[in-house]
């Protein structure tokens, strides 16, 4: 599975995905094209209003077949657009569950409270579920009141492939270097 944001028409998010405003105040997800600070496409975008209301608002991709027992990996960028460690601190939980909505939201992948960041920060988590489903992905901003901005970008989850039982004797391709059609076979 890739996010990556390309296909949404910004403010919009894109098809099979969702944004939830979980708290009172008027703040929400939505996509921002080049916003800045290291951040130069489409980028999932959180703007903290100048209220008094603490954020708590989700984002969820698209629900992912995943095998019980199987190792995965997902992959992000995050970032904020302050360094200013006594106004500007975000917080940001990623999780997943078998629904797109907050409640469903069971399994912490990571959580990062009060952090002040002015470019992206790449992370890539081992997780393995223990049961065979369809699950969600969450991202949860609950920054303080006037937080100002948060990203997220390049949402990758992937099976950490093994070539263990890859026999190269039978693996045969051409021609190489290849023009225009490439020959595969197994």
């Amino acid at each position: 599975y890739i996010q990556d944001f390309e296909s949404a028409t910004p403010p919009k998010m894109p098809l099979c995905t969702s944004a939830v405003n979980a708290s009172e105040g008027s703040a929400n997800w939505f996509i921002e094209n080049n916003p800045g600070y290291g951040f130069n496409s489409n980028t999932l975008t959180y703007l903290s209003p100048a209220d008094d209301i603490d954020a708590n608002a989700w984002f969820f991709t698209q629900g992912i077949n995943l095998e019980a027992g199987k190792d995965y990996t997902i992959s992000y960028r995050y970032g904020g657009a302050s360094t200013d460690d006594f106004y500007y601190n975000n917080s940001l939980k990623v999780m997943y569950g078998n629904g797109a909505n907050p409640i469903s939201m069971n399994e912490t992948i990571a959580d990062y409270p009060n952090f002040s960041l002015d470019a992206p920060v790449a992370q890539s988590i081992n997780f393995t579920p223990t049961s065979t489903d369809v699950y969600y992905f969450g991202f949860n901003v609950y920054s303080p009141n006037n937080s100002y901005y948060m990203f997220i970008d390049d949402i990758i989850v992937d099976n950490k492939l093994s070539n263990n039982q890859f026999n190269t004797a039978d693996f045969n391709y051409y021609p190489n270097p290849v023009k225009d059609v490439l020959h595969i076979s197994y």
